[in-house]
């Protein structure tokens, strides 16, 4: 796998969902958004080329989940980037086109901090080794950056969704997590247009990037000055 390095450079997006129509009538903003800016057609390809308006084919990006339908594979091939994927729910059964796309995979816990070994005995303590192996959902990336701990994920911590029901198990090994490293920010995907409540959350799906990736710093920046 190519290394990951995470700065402030770095490209992060999450929630495209390439070529899953039900997507555009669950978010709207999408097609609105593309008629504003006066054209028409496919909207995923309107997409990809602002993908690749952003980005050039050689720059790291972090996509933090749901990256495609499996109608998808069309667009997967031709985006911009050294492309990493955090999984995401609906990445698990695409894991083949994914990787084909080109896409390194990331799944499980991985820690870039120091204190990763007594993170994880801790969890272990808590959920036991077997746990920490079977949680479907369970994808995360640990990061410190500046003045930041940054817990990477698809799913955020700390919010109760009533249509999140099957991520419950998972959500909680993630919410220790976040607690146990004692991070200070969690940037996530999953919940497209609606923002959690919570201060120290970070919302990178496409809709609310300006349905482009965006780099670390620009996030952060938002996250700084209180304006996302």
């Amino acid at each position: 796998m190519s290394k990951l390095w995470i700065n402030e450079e770095l490209w992060i997006a999450s929630d495209t969902h390439f070529g899953h129509a039900r997507i555009l009538d669950k978010e709207p903003s999408r097609i609105t958004t593309m008629h504003q800016e006066g054209e028409e057609g496919d909207v995923f390809e309107w997409m990809l080329r602002r993908w690749n308006r952003s980005i050039t084919p050689e720059e790291p990006l972090l996509h933090l989940g749901d990256v495609a339908g499996k109608e998808g594979r069309a667009y997967l091939g031709r985006l911009h980037g050294e492309k990493h994927l955090l999984l995401g729910n609906h990445d698990l059964k695409n894991l083949p086109m994914l990787q084909e796309a080109g896409f390194w995979i990331h799944a499980g816990i991985e820690l870039y901090i120091p204190q990763e070994e007594e993170i994880l005995e801790a969890l272990k303590r808590r959920f036991s080794s077997k746990r920490l192996k079977e949680e479907r959902y369970l994808h995360a990336i640990v990061a410190d950056l500046g003045m930041e701990r940054i817990l990477f994920s698809h799913l955020p911590v700390f919010d109760i969704n009533p249509f999140d029901h099957r991520y419950e198990s998972s959500k909680r090994v993630l919410e220790a997590l976040y607690e146990e490293a004692h991070c200070t920010l969690n940037i996530h995907g999953h919940t497209h247009s609606y923002d959690t409540p919570n201060s120290f959350c970070l919302n990178a799906s496409w809709e609310k990037s300006e349905m482009r990736p965006m780099r670390l710093r620009e996030l952060l920046f938002r996250f700084r000055n209180k304006s996302i």
